[in-house]
C-alpha cells in the first residue's frame, strides 16, 4: 500500500500486518496543528482516527512505538485539553460598545458566565469584527451574580493589549478558531497571550 498522505487510518489498520491481531491499541491525542503535520509518519502516527484530522493524531501502540516521544505527546495533549482556568469570551461591538464599557470601569459586570468559571480565573475578551482580536485580559472577581441574567460575573481589567497583538489568525494558528461562545482555552495558549 502506498502511503501518500491521503491514505486513511482505517486503510492502514486493514493492512495485512494488522489483520491477524485480535486487538489494535490506538491512542488519540490533541496536538498543535503545526506540530501534527510534522509528526505524522504513516507508520505509527496518523491523522486522527474519527477526530479532527488537523489537530488530532492517532498513534498505533505496538512494538514500533517510541514510548518516550509518546509520553511527551500525551503530556502535551493533556495540557491542550485540560480546563485551565483561562477563558476567551466574545463580544460583538455592533451590539454593545464593549471598548467604552471596559475602559471606563476597572471592575464591571459581564453577562452570562460559563458554569465552570470561578473566582480567580482569567478571561480574555475577544472583540469581533472589525477588530477580530483579543483586546483585554481580566480576572474573575465574583461569580453567579443575578444582574442581567441568572449567571453573570464581575471582571476586573488587568491589561489592555495593543492593536493587532492577538488577532483571530493568531488564535486560529494555536487551535482556537471557534470564538462564537465563551470557551476554555489551553494553558499553552494562555501563556502565549500573557
Amino acid at each position: 500500500m502506498k502511503l501518500d498522505g491521503k491514505t486513511s487510518t482505517h486503510e492502514i489498520l486493514n493492512k495485512k500486518e494488522y489483520q491477524d491481531e485480535d486487538t489494535i491499541e490506538l491512542l488519540d491525542l490533541h496536538i498543535d496543528k503545526v506540530l501534527a503535520k510534522d509528526l505524522i509518519d504513516y507508520e505509527t502516527i496518523f491523522p486522527g482516527y474519527h477526530m479532527n484530522k488537523e489537530s488530532w493524531i492517532t498513534i498505533i501502540l505496538d512494538k514500533k512505538t517510541k514510548l518516550k516521544e509518546t509520553y511527551k505527546l500525551l503530556d502535551d495533549s493533556y495540557q491542550m485539553t485540560v480546563k485551565s482556568g483561562n477563558y476567551i469570551v466574545p463580544s460583538n461591538i455592533s451590539i454593545f460598545d464593549v471598548i467604552s464599557y471596559v475602559e471606563k470601569n476597572k471592575r464591571f459586570i459581564w453577562y452570562k458566565q460559563p458554569k465552570e468559571m470561578k473566582v480567580g480565573d482569567t478571561v480574555f475578551i475577544y472583540v469581533g469584527a472589525p477588530y477580530s482580536q483579543i483586546l483585554y485580559k481580566c480576572v474573575v472577581t465574583k461569580v453567579n451574580l443575578k444582574v442581567y441574567s441568572n449567571r453573570d460575573m464581575e471582571l476586573e481589567l488587568i491589561k489592555k493589549f495593543k492593536n493587532n497583538e492577538y488577532t483571530y489568525n493568531f488564535l486560529k494558528e494555536h487551535g482556537c478558531s471557534f470564538i462564537r461562545t465563551p470557551r476554555s482555552i489551553p494553558e499553552s495558549v494562555a501563556k502565549l497571550i500573557n
